[in-house]
């Protein structure tokens, strides 16, 4: 069988071939639609559930804080006396100059332009594949990436949260998208992958250290005749190496950050030394994932298989051979480790833990594009290696259609079962979002009714007694707490012009 043979395969049959009555042949496309159905409908919902969402934690502060001073004071503030994260202080000051309600679009506009991100970049990597393949890998790995992080609410509801980590992730993806591109590299080009990058450095430490780490790697690995389409890339990725140092030069030299690093270390002690650094950095690495990805095994297996599936029946102009297969199984693996290792290291070294759950939404998405690639590559290589074996045409008539449909039962049912178990655990909690909601209601009511009272402490519900709250759970302590001297409460005291507030169950 020709490569010609495995696009006419891939590609949805003509009306009188003969091979549009093959079971696999209908099979293959009907699951490829019903993944695709399955994982859009899974998005949509985490994006509806923005609308239960409301301030918590240093949205509060940070808005009482800009009231006080203005937009632009504001940054200069931060820079000077907390955090050198020029790219994400602005953009959650931004945020919160508007209406709160703000909150309640964000998480479904942050979700939308992530898979409309991933599918340029997807585009851009791989020119032949269809758009239903696109959308299927593009939902595939923003709902993974979703399921596995510890915890969704904080990462994704939480504007703070959302705003410091899927932001740059929108930015690095726009970068691959950028990169990618068949055309020869412009000068605005050039110039757009700089700036990019360096924007997306400045929301975060970690995020910034992964990026500069993948493409110092991904210029490495442009001296090599096998990856010609890094190398037509090597200019983008010189300028987005540009971008990153410059961004971690300023998030670095911050003032600021002598501030907040005396504020922690009165409450952790000693933290590593640069020495002890790697070895501390790697054990945090190695924890997570044992804790994120080999605890979730079931669901990184699903989305690779997913996308080896979308790889399989998307056209080829090569065939993958196994050693091929095998050297980029190798290289992935080794950068997206590497990556890992980046991203922790600021937090280890900073506050001598593993990244918090709210931020670690950054490697899970290297460790899931990494899954997603490697699967690439296994359904590439199979489509290759069944091209060999099915080559007869009579053989092909009577097995071909066999396997096909098989492989495409398998597939379906192993990568659609994980979604809709997350749809089902979703729908049975659908109670506890909105009483979520109803509580966050009642304590601004109350806070602003007891404001009239300005040196009366003010009682407010507790967030804390609502039970089963799904991919909304997070931390008490992330929500006001009984102490009134907690800083949270002292935020929203601020906030609200009140004495002091606690909140009771």
């Amino acid at each position: 069988m020709s490569l010609a043979n495995i696009r006419m395969a891939a590609l949805p049959p003509r009306r009188g071939d003969p091979g549009s009555r093959g079971l696999g042949t209908r099979l293959a496309a009907v699951s490829a639609w019903v993944l695709a159905a399955v994982l859009l409908a899974t998005v949509a919902v985490y994006a509806s559930l923005g609308r239960f969402t409301r301030y918590v934690a240093d949205d509060y502060t940070l808005k009482d804080g800009l009231r006080v001073r203005g937009f632009w004071a504001s940054q200069v503030w931060e820079y000077f006396h907390w955090t050198g994260r020029f790219a994400y202080i602005a953009a959650i000051d931004a945020g919160l100059l508007l209406d709160e309600f703000f909150v309640r679009l964000l998480p479904g506009l942050l979700l939308l332009l992530w898979v409309v991100a991933i599918s340029a970049a997807v585009k851009g990597l791989t020119p032949a594949i269809s758009v239903l393949g696109r959308l299927t890998l593009a939902l595939a790995l923003v709902f993974t990436t979703i399921d596995l992080t510890p915890n969704p609410f904080l990462s994704l509801y939480w504007m703070s949260g959302s705003l410091a980590y899927i932001a740059p992730l929108l930015l690095g993806t726009s970068f691959v998208a950028l990169a990618s591109s068949a055309h020869a590299p412009t000068t605005g080009r050039i110039a757009a992958a700089g700036v990019v990058t360096f924007l997306a450095g400045g929301f975060n430490e970690g995020y910034a250290a992964a990026q500069l780490t993948l493409l110092v790697l991904a210029l490495l690995v442009t001296r090599f005749d096998a990856w010609p389409r890094l190398r037509r890339s090597r200019r983008l990725l010189v300028s987005g190496s540009a971008g990153s140092v410059v961004s971690l030069i300023i998030l670095g030299a911050a003032p600021g950050n002598s501030i907040r690093f005396n504020v922690i270390t009165e409450i952790i002690g000693a933290r590593p030394s640069l020495v002890a650094l790697p070895g501390v950095t790697i054990g945090f690495a190695l924890q997570f994932l044992n804790d994120v990805f080999l605890a979730r095994w079931w669901a990184v297996l699903a989305v690779g298989a997913m996308i080896a599936l979308v790889a399989a029946r998307t056209p080829a102009t090569t065939a993958m051979s196994a050693r091929r297969c095998l050297v980029l199984v190798v290289v992935v693996v080794s950068a997206a480790l590497l990556a890992l290792v980046g991203s922790f290291a600021s937090t280890a070294y900073v506050e001598a833990r593993i990244t918090p759950v709210y931020a670690q939404i950054v490697p899970v998405f290297i460790g899931v594009s990494a899954v997603a690639v490697v699967g690439w590559a296994c359904g590439r290589c199979l489509q290759s290696t069944f091209d060999r074996r099915f080559a007869d045409q009579t053989e092909r008539a009577t097995w071909r259609s066999v396997v096909v449909a098989a492989s495409a039962l398998v597939v379906v049912c192993l990568a659609a079962a994980v979604p809709v178990q997350t749809l089902a655990g979703i729908w049975a909690g659908g109670g506890a979002f909105s009483r979520y909601a109803a509580v966050k209601d009642a304590q601004e009511r109350v806070a602003r009714a007891g404001a009239a009272g300005r040196d009366a402490p003010v009682i407010v519900p507790s967030t804390s007694a609502i039970p089963n709250l799904g991919v909304f759970s997070h931390p008490g302590y992330e929500e006001m707490v009984r102490d009134p001297a907690w800083w949270i409460n002292k935020g929203e005291a601020a906030y609200y012009g009140v004495g002091s507030i606690s909140a009771q169950g």
